[in-house]
């Protein structure tokens, strides 16, 4: 790592005296309160028997003020790093030794704000660029929902404020937790670290995702079996149910899925505890993927009187948005996978329908 001291060249003595005094005081302050809060943590688990639910929530909140007042220091007014920013790598990576070749500062920055969770019908949204590279682009808050759970990442662009529009192809994580990855298009305008952006989806590509993932929450409830995949596009989805030698009946899921959209159901997010969910197993359908735990709080979805569980994804406000839906067909891929594929009854592709009709004539000719 570049020694800190050379960082400050070209800032005079009370601008070098006035950054190290500020980070001392933020990482003294930082340090001492949180201090506090473990060893409150440590009496009231010693008292009680568990730890107290507001202490937590106070350190959590206490964490992101100081990140967000060392991002603040670690930049000027010209939008060029603060020496401070050199500074707090060179003291965390003198305390953490094993993380002496990663910029912590970087990390902490690099956070984002994932305004989906809080409103799934936000198109667009003004950010703050953090990082750009060959990786992608990470960006201090965003609309864009990154893939995961089976539902694609989402589309659009970044525009700036001096007219260059990046095309965003795709969404992933990032790699440090609670980062999220646009992915421009090759050849897309070159973004900056602090460029302010105009980020926007593809709305109508969102609002099909979140109607067939709300669509396929149903279908759980509808038929009661442990969820062993599935996957959410543009105009259909599919679960993978663990059903060995059971059959299914195609119609009767369609009649009892839509007369579900049909009820209108609120549909709404909520969130609890990692503990919670722990003692709430039937919470988690997915067979082959859990949850995320270790944050200290898990988003679930609940559709009244219909369903409840845990999902990260973006959904519809109510189950009359779904629409008419259609059971094209239900796969045998194994001893104990049965793969039931539905479809958007207003968006059935020419190869969609044809395997919808191709299914209601195998009924009919199985009842006569």
């Amino acid at each position: 790592m570049e020694n800190p001291v050379r960082q400050m060249n070209g800032y005079s003595r009370w601008e070098r005296l006035l950054y190290m005094i500020l980070f001392a005081v933020l990482y003294k302050v930082a340090e001492f309160i949180m201090w506090v809060v473990v060893l409150f943590q440590v009496i009231v688990t010693l008292i009680t028997g568990r730890p107290n639910e507001r202490a937590l929530r106070f350190g959590k909140q206490l964490s992101v003020y100081v990140y967000g007042l060392w991002t603040y220091l670690t930049y000027n007014t010209e939008k060029k790093p603060r020496p401070v920013l050199g500074l707090a790598d060179h003291h965390l990576a003198t305390l953490f030794p094993s993380r002496r070749n990663k910029s912590v500062t970087a990390r902490l920055r690099a956070m984002t704000e994932l305004l989906f969770y809080a409103n799934a019908y936000l198109r667009n949204c003004e950010a703050r660029v953090v990082t750009a590279d060959e990786r992608g682009i990470v960006l201090d808050r965003t609309v864009f929902y990154p893939l995961g759970g089976g539902q694609p990442g989402d589309v659009g662009s970044l525009n700036t404020e001096d007219g260059r529009e990046v095309a965003i192809a795709d969404t992933r994580k990032g790699e440090a937790p609670g980062t999220v990855l646009h992915i421009p298009v090759p050849g897309s305008a070159r973004l900056n670290a602090r460029d302010r952006v105009v980020a926007a989806i593809d709305w109508d590509r969102r609002h099909h995702h979140m109607r067939i993932h709300t669509c396929l929450h149903v279908l759980s409830a509808v038929v009661p079996a442990g969820v062993t995949g599935g996957s959410v596009r543009y105009d259909s989805g599919r679960l993978d149910f663990d059903l060995p030698e059971q059959m299914l009946d195609r119609d009767q899921i369609e009649e009892r899925l839509n007369q579900l959209i049909g009820g209108n159901y609120a549909v709404t997010p909520k969130w609890i505890t990692d503990e919670e969910l722990a003692d709430r197993p039937e919470l988690v359908k997915t067979m082959s993927v859990k949850p995320p735990v270790g944050m200290g709080r898990v988003r679930l979805l609940e559709i009244a009187a219909v369903d409840l569980q845990a999902c990260g994804g973006t959904h519809v406000a109510n189950t009359g948005e779904i629409g008419q839906v259609r059971v094209v067909k239900i796969e045998n891929k194994g001893t104990h996978n049965r793969r039931v594929t539905v479809a958007l009854a207003t968006h059935l592709s020419p190869t969609l329908s044809a395997l919808w009709g191709r299914g209601r004539s195998k009924c009919k000719r199985a009842t006569s």
